[in-house]
């Protein structure tokens, strides 16, 4: 991709806010994963510690919506140390990736538990 060029995440907007039943799944794995990384990393959440505990039916396009909205939501914040990806198969393969600290278990753990529409 060139400087130029601009990323279209529109199905990735279109993925993550799809209601079906079959995507609440989807949800749910994404937030049960972020949420052991996060205690198993003392409250740390980088996308390559996640991506390993997902089940392989989940779609790849909903961690970085799912991530994104907990990030707008102030669940998530920036912990300021970039890690590089640990992932050979997409395009973030190689690169820095944030580095979030959980800033609300309670509230995460709430999305885990489907305590929060």
């Amino acid at each position: 991709m060139t400087t130029t060029e601009t990323e279209d995440w529109s199905l990735v907007d279109q993925v993550n806010a799809d209601t079906s039943p079959a995507r609440s799944l989807h949800r749910r794995a994404v937030l049960q994963a972020i949420y052991r990384a996060a205690v198993e990393h003392d409250g740390l959440v980088h996308a390559s510690w996640v991506r390993p505990l997902l089940p392989p039916w989940v779609d790849e396009h909903m961690r970085g919506g799912i991530t994104s909205g907990l990030v707008a939501s102030g669940i998530l914040v920036s912990h300021g140390q970039p890690r590089r990806s640990l992932d050979s198969k997409n395009r973030n393969g190689n690169r820095w990736l944030s580095t979030y600290r959980v800033a609300d278990m309670p509230a995460l753990a709430a999305h885990v538990h489907g305590e929060v529409a």
